[in-house]
């Protein structure tokens, strides 16, 4: 399968040298290591003369923000690589989401490296005091830990695990939902969080049968996708329903839910009627893995 965006990084990420204090300033200095600004899950924008891309700097020239400091590895070439929060310069920034929407970027490793980077500064943004005692907190190991003074208590990047499947019946149809908030057209697989003391098979089958009244009776790993809006990571699946109920919709989370053979999904996003997810999210490499081929059209294309 193609990689999925935001999955293969292109960078040994070092984990057992983030807290060798030595290591990590030797890899700031280097002069040929690169860095790139990120606040709010933003970064300012550039163009390589191929596309647009995140605007990426050289930490030799000296102009990196104070902020939190994060080494995210090195590439093949012993690159090294830091994100850094900070406010992006420039009057052109956008978020992930509207990055890999613009039509001539489609670099894997390019998205991977920015999701890490806006998932370790997410974390770091909404969690600065110690949640124990409430003292504010240091940041260690290159930035991917915390650290309270107080307490001595040790935090670290928090990831929320979600299960997003697509849902076939028996005679081969998908079901597809839109949620309540979604405009008219937008549909999409089913997701939902991971509860405590839950697997993630048993929450395939939870949220299905609570958001749309349908029972799964199997299911089949498919993938996994960092999605740092804002730390979440998806777990894919394939599923199959006992039979071919007519969905009801929760009402809250859900506004429709509908069978789709093959022909209708297509006949309907050629028509405009239906509108997939943008090929970031792993919900549209499941519902193509089950059409066999591309389908047209997604969320925000006129």
């Amino acid at each position: 399968m193609t990689p999925l965006p935001m999955t293969e990084s292109g960078l040994d990420r070092i984990s057992e040298l983030r807290k060798d204090a030595a290591f990590v300033a030797e890899q700031w200095q280097k002069p040929d290591t690169m860095f790139v600004v990120i606040g709010g899950g933003r970064v300012e924008l550039a163009d390589d003369g191929e596309g647009t891309v995140a605007r990426w700097h050289r930490a030799a020239q000296g102009t990196a923000p104070t902020g939190d400091r994060i080494f995210l590895g090195v590439d093949s070439n012993q690159t090294a690589y830091f994100a850094v929060s900070g406010e992006p310069g420039g009057s052109n920034i956008a978020g992930l989401r509207e990055l890999a929407t613009m039509s001539a970027f489609d670099a894997v490793a390019e998205m991977a490296r920015l999701a890490t980077a806006v998932g370790v500064l997410n974390w770091h943004e909404k969690h600065q005091h110690c949640p124990i005692c409430g003292e504010r907190t240091q940041v260690t190991a290159a930035g991917w830990e915390r650290i309270c003074p107080a307490d001595g208590s040790h935090h670290f990047p928090r990831v929320d695990p979600a299960v997003i499947m697509l849902v076939e019946d028996e005679t081969g149809r998908a079901l597809l939902a839109r949620q309540a908030r979604w405009p008219e057209g937008w549909f999409s697989t089913l997701a939902g969080f991971v509860e405590p003391g839950e697997s993630f098979e048993a929450a395939v089958t939870r949220e299905v049968a609570e958001e749309a009244g349908v029972t799964v009776v199997d299911h089949r790993y498919f993938a996994t996708q960092p999605w740092p809006f804002p730390s979440s990571v998806m777990v894919g699946f394939r599923a199959w329903a006992a039979d071919s109920p007519e969905p009801t919709p929760d009402g809250v989370e859900l506004a429709e839910a509908r069978w789709f053979t093959p022909e209708e999904l297509l006949r309907d996003c050629e028509a405009g009627l239906v509108k997939l997810p943008s090929r970031l999210s792993i919900s549209r490499a499941l519902i193509e893995d089950w059409y066999g081929g591309a389908l047209p059209g997604g969320w925000g294309e006129r």
